[in-house]
């Protein structure tokens, strides 16, 4: 009997020590799929250009930058300093992210931060009549939240992120 209420207890102890998570999904309309559109830019001009956005905004690493095939890949990076949340009508917080975040809480209603939010700029060019279809899309888009870090238990949760068309709009802006 002694050995049923102690392991009783000790499920309950575990089980009252984790915290409950709650995550709220996206209510606004973000950016799905490629920012398409036609430049007269050669391709040189156009690797150009994007590269020196990228540069500007801090992308400096690029898995793929190949002229020939048309493609410009960067390296997974960081957006900690890019996010936003919505408010509770599903506007941005910051209308300047480059990426939104879904709320992620404890039942507690402690609003939890992302330890890292990442993602990749790819651009795709093909040759279109003449000139150059542009195709540039945010992918690999992720935020990571850790919580109970240091423990026997600590969880790692990925929550729906998505771009805001921000960095993939400012690209397209600098080849006109």
């Amino acid at each position: 009997m002694r050995k049923i209420l102690a392991i009783t207890l000790i499920s309950l102890l575990t089980l009252s020590s984790c915290k409950v998570m709650q995550s709220y999904y996206l209510k606004g309309n973000y950016q799905e799929g490629p920012v398409i559109a036609n430049s007269t830019l050669s391709k040189s001009e156009i690797f150009s250009r994007v590269t020196s956005v990228l540069e500007k905004e801090g992308i400096t690493k690029f898995k793929i930058l190949s002229p020939e095939t048309g493609v410009i890949m960067t390296e997974e990076f960081e957006l900690n300093e890019r996010i936003s949340r919505e408010d509770a009508s599903g506007k941005l917080i910051n209308p300047g992210a480059a990426v939104v975040i879904g709320n992620f809480r404890t039942i507690s209603a402690k609003e939890l931060n992302p330890t890292s939010t990442k993602g990749v700029i790819t651009v795709r060019l093909l040759e279109d009549n003449g000139s150059q279809k542009v195709w540039i899309m945010m992918t690999s888009l992720k935020s990571i939240y850790k919580y109970q870090e240091g423990t026997e238990i600590e969880r790692v949760t990925e929550i729906p992120s998505k771009s805001t068309g921000k960095i993939e709009k400012a690209l397209l802006e600098s080849l006109k």
